[in-house]
């Protein structure tokens, strides 16, 4: 009776313990005669996205002869203010909301090459525009004017990405399976 009792609550607790979903959303865009390739993953927060709720990302630029790469460990992400919106299918940004409101790849800190959805306040040039520089200070920003909501991305796939807490629970069942297992074999010694 004890058994199945221990067997029922490791089962619930391994139905309870599902991995939460990550959410990659992707697109090419194109500024001027760049090429863009984004690429930018959440923690599946549908509404205003922060920079807490990124856990990756991937922007490569090709202007020219500049091949430029963004990700982690070799560049910043910062987002200020609300106009980056997440929704089950589309990453949306308001190029019309309210100002110093912006989505920006960094490498270099202030003077290096930069990757921005601004409503004004990250490339200091452009208000209300998607815009980027390569070759860092002091090379100019391009940028291309963009108004109202627009799509910046698609989801691309969902993803299970396994809680910490779950690995905890799992690895939990498994040593209280090996527990009762050892338990079970000493009785049935001892009956013998």
């Amino acid at each position: 009776m004890k058994k199945r009792g221990f067997l029922t609550a490791l089962a619930l607790c391994a139905l309870y313990a599902s991995g939460a979903q990550a959410t990659t959303y992707i697109s090419t865009r194109t500024i001027g005669s760049a090429t863009i390739d984004f690429s930018l993953t959440t923690d599946n927060t549908i509404g205003v996205i922060t920079s807490d709720q990124v856990t990756n990302y991937a922007v490569t630029i090709t202007s020219g002869a500049n091949t430029i790469f963004f990700a982690p460990g070799n560049s910043a992400l910062f987002i200020f203010g609300s106009a980056l919106t997440a929704t089950s299918t589309d990453l949306n940004f308001d190029f019309g909301g309210a100002g110093n409101s912006f989505l920006v790849f960094n490498r270099g800190a202030g003077l290096g090459d930069h990757y921005c959805f601004e409503t004004s306040g990250c490339s200091g040039q452009f208000n209300n525009a998607e815009s980027f520089r390569v070759g860092g200070a002091p090379a100019p920003f391009t940028g291309e004017a963009r108004s109202g909501v627009q799509t910046i991305a698609s989801v691309a796939s969902l993803s299970a990405v396994p809680e910490p807490a779950t690995w905890a629970l799992m690895l939990l069942g498994f040593g209280s399976i090996g527990v009762a297992m050892r338990r079970a074999g000493r009785k049935n010694l001892q009956a013998a």
